[in-house]
């Protein structure tokens, strides 16, 4: 079975609240949890909590895509952007390789 270990921001973030509240709660849930080398602490979800997790990272994702391709939409309905609006373009000067 996957495992999802989450630090106590990324837990406060999804649960909506604090890391300190994050903290108390997988302490009094008895969750799993370990000091990683990269000296955060992370907390194992259970089954349950790993589906909302994800289901929750498959929204935010989609919506994300979904305005992405709006925002594409409207610019391509705009029409082409004129030359002169455009930034010039900048191009080293070409070096001699002659020796």
């Amino acid at each position: 079975m996957p495992q999802i270990w989450l630090t106590y921001e990324e837990m406060g973030e999804h649960f909506g609240c604090t890391s300190e509240a994050a903290r108390a709660g997988a302490i009094s849930e008895g969750l799993n949890r370990r000091r990683c080398s990269d000296g955060l602490t992370r907390v194992k979800l259970r089954p349950e909590m790993q589906f909302a997790y994800m289901r929750e990272q498959v929204v935010r994702h989609r919506a994300g895509s979904i305005q992405d391709l709006q925002s594409r939409a409207a610019a391509f309905e705009r029409g082409p952007v004129p030359a002169a609006a455009l930034p010039a373009p900048v191009f080293a000067a070409p070096q001699s390789r002659v020796a």
